[in-house]
């Protein structure tokens, strides 16, 4: 960051006040987590369904992510929610079949059924590949991708695990500079001290874009972010988080997000971190597109130019023209398409349903 830019704004407040500024609370943070530069992690993660009705209802995801600067890896294990679009109507009843019902309503119903499912995840600044044996592998935008893929550098400043901008530099520099850094600069206020699950914090409060962002941050030990809330025009969402003895980031988070109108649940999640290693070597072929185990001749489509297909696996690499027996495309022939997690459920099912009705 350029310390110059926001001298004018840290200065003032630390020669009225001992208390520290707004500002440096957030830029403390930031320089704690930039700390980390690698690691592995793992989390269980546990997807609260508005609509359950016991416990099955709820999807619990195991996710590993490597991690090398902006480089990531991530490997998701779930037993995932598929959907037969073809015993549907439109893309209207799927949206409505969904939103109406929880998972084990949809099984008995017998239009949906549960798998055990593992997608793989390549990410680097330019480009996100994906394969999963019934979705196939795809290329597509960062955060367009229905996976987790996230920076877990930046677990706890935000209640969902997919940031808009991906990675933690991404995260800091969306709020600072450039054209936005003024309008939400000029909104930092310091509430004051709080105390949050026994930990006495300061509360930061910012507003950009009629939201408001609430952090509350303990700065006697490292920089912790132990809330962070988000208020918008109709939705309160929230995150909890826990902290080890010697953990940089939490060991657990609990976040939840519900309809101003109502304070009805719009959808939850309970995060814990099952182990971690940080600033330790990761080996270059974590990154590797070997990695995502790809079966030779497998397609890679190119969803952000009109399903081009940018190459095809050899074992080895991407070869632009398969000379052997052309690869059989997966989803095609499909009848079931893969729900993923039930805050991309609708948007995933509707949008793979146009795919292959585009394609026959």
């Amino acid at each position: 960051m350029n310390a110059a830019f926001f001298l004018c704004f840290i200065a003032p407040s630390l020669v009225a006040t001992e208390n520290p500024s707004a500002l440096s609370l957030l830029m403390g943070l930031e320089e704690s987590r930039s700390s980390i530069r690698s690691g592995r992690i793992v989390l269980s993660i546990q997807e609260i369904d508005p609509l359950s009705q016991s416990v099955e209802d709820n999807e619990n995801v195991e996710l590993t992510i490597v991690f090398d600067g902006a480089r990531r890896f991530c490997k998701q294990k779930t037993q995932g929610l598929t959907i037969s679009g073809a015993k549907l109507e439109s893309e209207h009843d799927v949206s409505k079949f969904l939103n109406t019902k929880s998972r084990s309503e949809i099984v008995k119903t017998g239009i949906g059924r549960i798998e055990d499912i593992e997608s793989r995840l390549i990410h680097d600044r330019d480009r996100t590949i994906i394969y999963e044996k019934s979705y196939g592998a795809k290329c597509v935008n960062a955060d367009a991708s229905p996976y987790y893929n996230f920076d877990p550098r930046c677990l706890g400043f935000d209640v969902y695990l997919k940031p808009m901008e991906n990675d933690l530099h991404g995260f800091f520099e969306y709020y600072y500079p450039g054209s936005v850094a003024p309008k939400f600069l000029g909104t930092l206020q310091l509430v004051g001290k709080e105390v949050v699950a026994g930990h006495q914090t300061w509360h930061v409060l910012g507003r950009l874009a009629g939201q408001e962002r609430e952090y509350w941050i303990d700065s006697t030990n490292g920089y912790k972010i132990f809330k962070y809330r988000n208020t918008s025009q109709f939705m309160v969402s929230e995150a909890i988080s826990e902290y080890g003895p010697t953990m940089k980031v939490p060991s657990k988070i609990e976040i939840r997000a519900y309809e101003r109108r109502d304070n009805k649940l719009k959808f939850g999640m309970n995060i814990n971190v099952l182990s971690q290693q940080f600033n330790v070597p990761v080996d270059s072929s974590e990154f590797a597109l070997a990695n995502l185990r790809m079966p030779i001749g497998q397609a890679v489509n190119d969803v952000r130019s009109k399903l081009a297909i940018i190459g095809y696996w050899n074992g080895e690499t991407l070869i632009p023209e398969w000379t052997s027996q052309r690869p059989k495309e997966i989803g095609k022939t499909r009848g079931f398409v893969y729900v993923n997690g039930a805050l991309f459920v609708g948007a995933v099912v509707i949008a793979l349903i146009l795919y292959n009705r585009r394609r026959k």
